[in-house]
């Protein structure tokens, strides 16, 4: 994301305030945004938005379930012309927190990661409530296939 003016969002909590921190190192922009989905918080991830050229979030939010796109990714990207792109990691040694539902994983040091970032997708304006379900099982599926993309390039 070098030379754009990104954003990251992410959740009003220690996790989230420990990932916009990693973030602002990097030079990006943060905004938290409270964990319960409201009216007020679209608004505030359109208000930190508003200003960039790009944005990063978790498509699963922060309370999950694990891999479920949320409808709020559909409507940010629908209402602000922002294209999504699918994204996914892995790697090769890593610790995995099973408990959480996230199933958070740390790679651990000196192992082989992979990233991969898959085309574009350009979500319409204006979309109604069906049009958004479909929007979201196609990012759905698009992350899954880079989930497969970024396991197979591990070496192991």
């Amino acid at each position: 994301m070098e030379g754009y003016q990104a954003c990251v969002l992410s959740s009003r909590s220690e996790r989230g305030s420990i990932i916009a921190e990693i973030c602002r190192n990097f030079g990006y922009q943060t905004a938290l945004i409270p964990d319960q989905f409201t009216g007020a918080s679209l608004r505030l991830m359109r208000e930190a938005l508003s200003e960039a050229s790009a944005g990063g979030i978790a498509a699963d939010g922060p309370l999950g379930p694990r891999h479920q796109v949320k409808s709020g990714v559909i409507r940010l990207a629908s209402a602000l012309g922002f294209d999504l792109l699918p994204v996914s990691v892995d790697s090769y040694r890593k610790i995995i927190y099973k408990k959480r539902w996230d199933r958070m994983e740390i790679p651990l040091p000196f192992t082989a990661v992979s990233l991969v970032v898959g085309a574009p997708i350009k979500v319409p304006p204006k979309l109604g409530p069906g049009q958004i379900r479909l929007w979201m099982k196609k990012l759905a599926k698009a992350i899954d296939i880079q989930d497969k993309k970024a396991e197979s390039m591990i070496i192991k």
